[in-house]
């Protein structure tokens, strides 16, 4: 679809551009406000001063756009890829960023946003977070009965005192990009622990990106992506054999016991199916 027919269709009310191949496409100034561009490849797109406000742009590819004062205000970027792309200037009031990969995006003082994504922004590109940490999976089998899991970055632990972590909200990490409530309070509920912000993660090329807001301080992380899955893989098998040999008696916590009913979902998860 050239940049023409695009403008043709929207003016006659047409909304739906899902999964279009804009490459590299002209749309400065273009009115597209309210349009559905879910997982459309936009990359090197020039969206320069565009109205995207209320857009949907979930998935989108925006690698390298130009979307410089664009207006953007209450767009969903949710998984969007915005590496290399610009913003300067930009109106991001009220977007959803949740997943959306903003390694190596262009911000400036001008750029307009919610302070929790310029602050994920300014921690994902710092100078050496491209460092990979080191996550693993450490199980502690309790004699009395039952299995306790703890994840470790860079051999300390996650969650920290009185909190646990959920096990298959981290394997849901292997399929996509989010929002994933990794830790949480040690019965399982989030809002026990004063967690009211998940992990967000994010890929980026073969690296998983997350930035983790609660507990502070808001610190960002990053894996290389086999490592990751082989570190998940693991970890779960040991505790999953651990739960197995002792069986909880209701002495401690039941947080993560639920994965003994979903060992094909993990399976599935793990190997990418």
């Amino acid at each position: 679809m050239d940049n023409e027919e695009l403008y043709e269709r929207y003016q006659a009310g047409g909304r739906n551009f899902e999964g279009m191949d804009l490459r590299g496409a002209d749309l400065s100034t273009f009115n597209l406000c309210d349009a559905s561009l879910r997982q459309a490849d936009l990359r090197d797109a020039n969206l320069a001063d565009a109205n995207l406000c209320q857009a949907d742009l979930k998935g989108a590819n925006l690698r390298g756009a130009d979307l410089r004062h664009a207006h953007l205000q209450d767009a969903d970027l949710r998984l969007a890829d915005l590496g290399g792309a610009d913003l300067r200037g930009a109106s991001l009031e009220g977007v959803d960023l949740r997943g959306a990969n903003l390694f190596g995006t262009l911000l400036d003082k001008n750029t307009e946003m919610a302070a929790r994504w310029r602050k994920a922004w300014g921690l994902v590109n710092r100078k050496g977070h491209g460092q990979a940490n080191r996550l693993e999976i450490e199980t502690q089998v309790i004699p009395e009965g039952g299995a306790w899991a703890e994840i470790l970055i860079d051999g300390e632990p996650l969650a920290g005192p009185g909190r646990g972590v959920d096990l298959y909200q981290l394997t849901l990490t292997l399929q996509q990009g989010g929002e994933y409530w990794i830790i949480t309070c040690s019965c399982g509920d989030t809002g026990c622990a004063g967690i009211t912000q998940g992990v967000d993660v994010f890929r980026d090329g073969q690296n998983v990106h997350w930035v983790i807001f609660q507990p502070g301080p808001v610190r960002a992380l990053v894996f290389d992506g086999a490592a990751y899955r082989e570190a998940i893989k693991q970890g779960l098998d040991r505790f999953l054999q651990g739960c197995g040999q002792h069986p909880s008696q209701g002495i401690v916590p039941m947080l993560n016991y639920g994965l003994l009913e979903r060992t094909a979902d993990l399976d599935r998860l793990i190997e990418g199916t």
